[in-house]
């Protein structure tokens, strides 16, 4: 090893070492009772060879140290003299993998805390893993962290404008505020920013569901910096457009079409299920450009005359609240398909429910939401934009890039 680190050093390459090299060297020369001032030796020995190659490859020069807290590939707290260079791009590697594994310890003990896991057991889980346990009180600080993390992150700024904003609930099985174990609702809210990519804005538990509670959510939303939303895709929940409207005013509201074709189904015998199906993709076009939500609205009306004789509640289907419906047609027929359902938050369903495997019920609903938080956080198809959304130019003030 040592004569590897001079050839590297002799030929200006830089020093690297992957996390597993890195371990051996460090596990294997040091006692318990000299550890801590071994890595510190160590690392920083490292830290400033690692400069010196650097400031020749980029012609730099050295600007002091910078003192941080860093944890070890055993779980020790080290004060550590980070080096700097003039020029402030030197970010010394040993960190990055120090940094990567604190991170990785944390979450697993987030994840773990968040599926109803003790401390002892957390840091049995840690031992296996990594070779070395934690003290309970170490794990408390490490998830302490990362919650800390997760709420920060879900009380961020937002946009002042979402041309979109969809809302779906997941059902999951925790213990709720009262300490009763059921399967308790989780509303998504999922926007689209004006440069077409999206983003969970907010993830909610409503242990009632109720105008007042959606109010709730949308001042959220605004106290978070929300100025305006041009379109809300969402289930026909109770009064939930009642409470849109009161807070950002003039909203067009789209239900969910999925949801309602379900709903219809679920009444019908099943010899007439596939008739009522083909009935319903009539009603519910997505292809004709020239279409509108008032064509859309009569061929519903044409619809719930079919069959109402067979199925008399169908004739409530005819309220106001079911225009809610066909409020897609009214967008350019390139992006109907888009915003006529909650699909792409039921997608992103899919993933939450991969992290709730373990079916047994969670602790509470504040570690459902934090284990929510970090399979959501970073979404990996949420990265670049839907590029055809652009298509509608006269509802939405889409803000394009130009790379």
């Amino acid at each position: 090893m040592k004569r590897e680190i001079e050839k590297q050093t002799r030929t200006r390459t830089p020093i690297k070492f992957n996390s597993t090299q890195i371990k051996e060297i460090m596990l294997s020369f040091a006692s318990s009772q000299t550890r801590e001032e071994f890595y510190k030796v160590v690392f920083e020995s490292l830290m400033r060879a690692e400069r010196e190659v650097f400031k020749q490859e980029h012609n730099d020069v050295s600007n002091g140290y910078r003192l941080r807290t860093r944890v070890s590939f055993d779980g020790m707290l080290l004060q550590l003299r980070i080096p700097r260079t003039r020029k402030k791009k030197f970010i010394p590697s040993l960190l990055e993998i120090l940094k990567i594994q604190e991170q990785d310890i944390a979450e697993l003990s987030v994840l773990l805390y968040s599926n109803g896991l003790s401390d002892s057991q957390i840091s049995e889980v840690i031992e296996y893993l990594y070779g070395r346990s934690y003290s309970s009180a170490r794990i408390s600080q490490m998830v302490s962290y990362v919650k800390e993390d997760l709420k920060r992150w879900r009380t961020r700024q937002l946009c002042d404008y979402y041309p979109i904003v969809y809302i779906d609930a997941i059902f999951i099985s925790s213990r709720d505020e009262t300490g009763v174990v059921k399967d308790n609702p989780y509303y998504i809210v999922l926007g689209v920013k004006p440069d077409g990519r999206r983003e969970v804005l907010a993830i909610e538990h409503l242990p009632t569901e109720s105008r007042q509670g959606w109010e709730l959510v949308f001042e959220g939303l605004k106290k978070r910096g929300v100025k305006r939303i041009d379109l809300v895709v969402s289930d026909a929940l109770q009064s939930i457009e009642l409470a849109v409207a009161k807070v950002f005013g003039g909203v067009a509201h789209q239900f969910c079409v999925t949801h309602l074709k379900r709903r219809v189904l679920s009444s019908v015998a099943s010899k007439y299920k596939k008739k009522v199906a083909e009935d319903l993709k009539e009603v519910f076009r997505t292809n004709l450009s020239n279409d509108n939500s008032k064509k859309g609205w009569q061929r519903w009306i044409k619809f719930i005359d079919k069959w109402k004789d067979k199925y008399p509640k169908f004739e409530r289907m005819v309220d106001y609240r079911y225009r809610h419906y066909f409020v897609y047609l009214d967008y350019d027929v390139n992006i109907r398909s888009m915003i006529y359902t909650t699909n792409w938050i039921e997608r992103l369903n899919k993933t939450i429910r991969n992290r709730f495997k373990v079916r047994y019920p969670m602790p509470s609903t504040e570690s459902t939401i934090d284990l929510i938080t970090l399979a959501v956080w970073d979404f990996k198809a949420y990265k670049h934009p839907v590029s055809a959304l652009f298509a509608e130019t006269k509802k939405f003030n889409w803000k394009i890039s130009q790379k």
